[in-house]
């Protein structure tokens, strides 16, 4: 099965959940590739002012992942910016998650997910399943693992 995960990381935190990810995958499934985006400036909060680097080829891709931090209790702009270029989404299955400082889905990161949904079934994907992962929360790894056993129970 053939896995695209599209991450965007600012701090790192986003990056070491889909590392963790792919170092879960890969055993069973050695056709899953990571692509860290970039944007054209990080402090840009409007998804159509940014161009995105470093975009893969997901035509061939069964699974698209895609992950970003909340950013001001919304999903990254870079992220969906990614989203909004990715071509083709239409009938793609997707995963998506977040990271978030706070410690409760309502402080962003409840808000940033349904972004990131709304914004892939507006394009024609499905999305299949989410997570949220408060990283100064005690139960991160908790959080991480739940995420990679749903996401195994995928494929």
């Amino acid at each position: 099965m053939n896995i695209q995960m599209i991450v965007h990381s600012q701090t790192g935190n986003t990056l070491n959940v889909a590392s963790a990810l792919l170092a879960a995958i890969e055993p069973i499934n050695p056709d899953i590739k990571l692509t860290h985006v970039e944007a054209s400036n990080e402090r840009e909060m409007d998804p159509n002012k940014l161009s995105i680097g470093n975009l893969p080829d997901c035509s061939n891709a069964d699974i698209l992942v895609l992950g970003g931090p909340v950013r001001g209790a919304n999903a990254s702009p870079a992220i969906l910016k990614t989203i909004a270029t990715l071509e083709p989404l239409q009938g793609k299955k997707c995963v998506v998650f977040t990271t978030e400082f706070f410690p409760f889905d309502w402080m962003g990161g409840r808000r940033a997910v349904t972004m990131m949904e709304q914004a892939l079934i507006a394009r024609g994907a499905t999305v299949a399943t989410h997570a949220i992962i408060h990283w100064k929360r005690r139960d991160r790894t908790k959080q991480i693992d739940q995420f990679i056993t749903a996401f195994k129970a995928l494929i």
